[in-house]
């Protein structure tokens, strides 16, 4: 009988201490992102989880299973769009981002 492998984990580096948008463009990292995100691997990746996790008809069961469908898939989508927003640098690098979108669950 054959034994179903494990999935390998591989060790996380820790989160910078400096995680600021300054420090982000500052540090270069910019053009790095750049060329992962449009490399064949990625763009692939995006698609299959956008793909996986965009509601389906199939998926229509119910009002809360059909809204966390919406959710995650909208989560996808805003995380692959900031991700794409980190790989130019904006007009002014003292901006901070407008967190008032999720206010209401305070």
């Amino acid at each position: 009988m054959f034994r179903k492998k494990e999935p390998q984990s591989f060790p996380l580096e820790p989160i910078p201490v400096d995680s600021s948008v300054k420090g982000w463009y500052a540090s270069g990292n910019a053009g790095s992102l750049k060329e992962l995100m449009n490399s064949e691997v990625f763009r692939k990746a995006e698609a299959v989880l956008k793909e996986n996790a965009r509601p389906t008809r199939g998926s229509i069961r119910n009002t809360e299973t059909n809204s966390m469908n919406h959710a995650v898939f909208a989560g996808y989508c805003d995380a692959f769009d900031d991700l794409r927003k980190l790989c130019s640098a904006p007009a002014n690098l003292n901006q901070t981002f407008s967190t008032t979108e999720w206010d209401h669950l305070q």
